[in-house]
This record gives structure tokens, C-alpha cells and sequence, in this order.
């Protein structure tokens, strides 16, 4: 069962099965913290996890919430946070499967891959932040790997659903660079944070997926932008 049509919930269609709920169908962070939707958001979730107390509740969250420091969440993680506590204390089956930045075929402009390759095409120019990394993930890579995970690792745990690998976003776009054959107009600007979190589940099921490490910026440009 799927909470969710967008880009995460209409990938999970794949492995959709009876035994599973699946929460994707979270508020964005591209679209700022709204309270009204966290709060409709908040409410459905409780809802669906009443309901279905017989299933594994699979929320997805963000790799970027900062565990030790609150005030280093933004509002958005924090109401992400909120809602991982929701999914701990009601179900009796759960996975907080917190996750990258999901890179699939979605229009939203906010999004930083669709980002990038529409100031590519259409020549404009743009600031990159030369200290920051992002963690790219195929939504669908997403999908197997939460699929996986729920048949066979443990239970009740926070996992991180993510590449094992970082990349620096100036890198990204060199690589957009590459395979449009096109250069970007940027600047780089000495700014930014370097996001760490813990790969190891990640490198597990990558090599029982079989899902190639590396080149994957690469391959996902191909596959979605080119």
C-alpha cells in the first residue's frame, strides 16, 4: 500500500505489496514550511498507521536532520522529525528510511538536478556553492532498496536510503556540462556545508542490488536529462 503519487510514490508502485505501507507523501521542501499542510500531513499519517497496525510502515524522511543540534534543522526538518516520532510511537512495525536528494522524471524547477540542467539550457547564469555536497539517488534505486531492506533487515530502526557515495555540486555540474556539451554559466562562490551520514546500509544493498557505484551522476543524467 502507497501513500503518495508523486515522484518517491509513484516509483514504489514497483514493489508495492500487501504487507507494507508506505509513506511518501510527505510536504515539500521546495515549496517552504506551510503549517497547513504539516499539520493535514500529520493527521493522515496517524490515520493510516491506526488503520493499518498489521503492515511495516515505511515513512520517508530526510538524511539531512540533524540529530544532536534542533536548531540546526530548518522547519521543514524539523516537521520531518516530527512525523519520524509519530511513525516510532504508534507503530508496532516500522523503518524510518531517511533519504537524499531523489533524482527521477519530475518537473519541479526547485528540484537541484532539474535546476541545473534548465540553467544549462537555457544559458543562464547561476551561483554554486563550491563547499557543498549532495547525495544523488535514483528514485528507483530508492523504490529496490526499500524493498529490500524490509525483507531483509531488521525492524523499528532509522536506516539511511541513500548513494554511498557524495558528490560536490560543482562536480555535478561539471558532469551536466559533459554530457550536454555545453558550458554553464556560474560562479563559484566560497560558501556551503559538507552533509555526512552514515553509508553503510547503503553500500550493503547496493552490492546485493547489484546498482554500479560508480559514474552514477553520470548515469542518471543520461537516463532523466538527455
Amino acid at each position: 500500500m502507497i501513500l503518495g503519487n508523486g515522484l518517491i510514490g509513484t516509483a514504489l508502485q514497483a514493489v508495492d505489496n500487501d504487507t507494507v505501507l508506505y509513506c511518501a507523501s510527505g510536504v515539500s521542501n521546495l515549496f517552504g514550511h506551510i503549517e497547513s499542510q504539516c499539520l493535514r500531513e500529520e493527521d493522515l499519517l496517524r490515520e493510516k498507521i491506526l488503520l493499518h497496525p498489521q503492515k511495516v510502515i515505511v515513512y520517508f524522511s530526510s538524511y539531512s536532520i540533524n540529530d544532536e543540534d534542533d536548531e540546526k534543522n530548518t522547519p521543514y526538518l524539523l516537521h520531518k522529525k516530527r512525523m519520524e516520532n509519530i511513525v516510532v510511537s504508534l507503530a508496532p512495525k516500522y523503518l524510518i528510511a531517511r533519504t537524499s536528494n531523489v533524482v527521477g522524471k519530475n518537473g519541479q524547477s526547485g528540484n537541484l538536478t532539474n535546476f541545473i540542467f534548465n540553467h544549462l539550457q537555457n544559458n543562464t547564469p547561476f551561483e554554486v556553492w563550491k563547499n557543498t555536497n549532495r547525495n544523488l539517488i535514483d528514485v528507483q534505486h530508492l523504490a529496490a532498496m526499500a524493498n529490500y531492506y524490509v525483507k531483509y533487515g531488521e525492524l523499528n530502526k532509522t536506516i539511511y536510503l541513500i548513494n554511498p557515495k557524495d558528490v560536490m555540486i560543482v562536480e555535478i555540474v561539471k558532469c551536466f556540462e559533459k554530457k550536454m556539451n555545453q558550458r554553464a554559466k556560474y560562479t563559484l562562490v566560497d560558501k556551503g556545508t559538507y552533509y555526512h551520514s552514515d553509508k553503510t546500509i547503503a553500500n550493503k544493498i547496493f552490492d546485493a542490488l547489484q546498482i554500479p557505484k560508480e559514474e552514477y551522476v553520470e548515469m542518471l543524467i543520461e537516463k532523466y536529462f538527455i
